[in-house]
């Protein structure tokens, strides 16, 4: 094995100056590329958005376009920011880091950008119906995530956008990078068995897209109006469907006790409580939802 080898990431950067604005050969992002020893030592990036700090990168021109490079196992690191929330960083190359006003600052305003510029931009996909119709060698697209399960080292998604609902198996190695009723951005993937499947090459990617972006509103919209049976039956089943507000009692009233509750002793089928929580179970949030395979009755969380 080659003692020189590394693991490699390109990201594509953009901020308020370098944003999708170039015209002709003008440069419209810079390319990060990130170099590391071990796959632990390069940023988790899921989601668009995702806010990244660089120390000690380094600018180099190729074609004359600028590129970054960044290799910390020379002397570079990284950390990453949620883009909406949070002053704590939700991955650091290193134990410590420096994080001063100034840096606080510049979040902030990192953040206002993220926010006014996904907002209002789209994000470039074909939808699975222009997919399958041209077919291409690979495609980027935007879709809903209906529904993960585990099997085995796998994990089985179920997406759809307005078109069409297909299948995704990810392998142990890119597992949980998904999860129910998120919507994703999908880089390179491809049509696989009779256009029901998708599967993705080596260099594929997905990305969380946040709800408050204008990419995932639209797709939501057009989910909530879709008029083809079977996803419209899909997004019922696992987008929810819209319940009839719950009918209250008046404010006034006097609240009746457990105890007369359940002995019978109320005339009425709507009452009013006051309690106290003594327990809630399961202790573990991870076993509050789970889903059940209809066929084998197999539950998983």
């Amino acid at each position: 094995m080659d003692k020189t080898r590394k693991y490699l990431m390109t990201v594509k950067l953009i901020d308020e100056s370098l944003c999708g604005k170039g015209k002709g050969k003008a440069q419209e992002f810079l390319t990060c590329t990130m170099f590391a020893k071990t796959a632990a030592e390069l940023p988790p990036i899921n989601k668009i958005g995702t806010i990244i700090r660089v120390h000690r990168g380094q600018t180099k021109k190729f074609k004359d376009v600028i590129q970054l490079n960044v290799d910390v196992n020379i002397k570079a690191a990284w950390l990453i920011f949620d883009p909406y929330d949070g002053q704590t960083p939700l991955a650091q190359k290193g134990k410590r880091y420096t994080y001063t006003a100034e840096d606080k600052q510049s979040l902030k305003t990192m953040r206002k950008f993220v926010k006014d510029y996904f907002e209002k931009k789209d994000l470039e996909s074909l939808s699975l119906k222009e997919a399958e119709k041209k077919k291409p060698k690979d495609f980027d697209t935007l879709l809903y995530v209906l529904e993960v399960k585990a099997k085995g080292k796998e994990e089985k998604v179920k997406l759809c956008d307005g078109s069409k609902v297909v299948d995704l198996h990810l392998p142990s190695n890119r597992k949980g990078l998904v999860a129910p009723q998120e919507v994703v951005r999908i880089r390179s993937a491809n049509f696989d068995k009779g256009f029901k499947e998708l599967t993705l090459n080596e260099y594929s990617n997905i990305l969380r897209v946040p709800k408050e972006f204008v990419a995932a509103k639209d797709l939501l919209k057009e989910l909530e109006g879709t008029k083809m049976t079977d996803i419209k039956k899909e997004v019922s089943l696992h987008m929810g469907m819209k319940e009839e507000p719950t009918k209250l009692l008046k404010k006034t009233g006097k609240p009746i006790t457990l105890k007369e509750l359940f002995a019978g002793k109320a005339a009425q089928k709507l009452y009013k409580v006051h309690v106290g929580v003594v327990e809630v179970g399961p202790k573990d949030p991870k076993d509050w939802i789970c889903v059940v395979e209809k066929k084998t009755k197999k539950q998983y969380v």
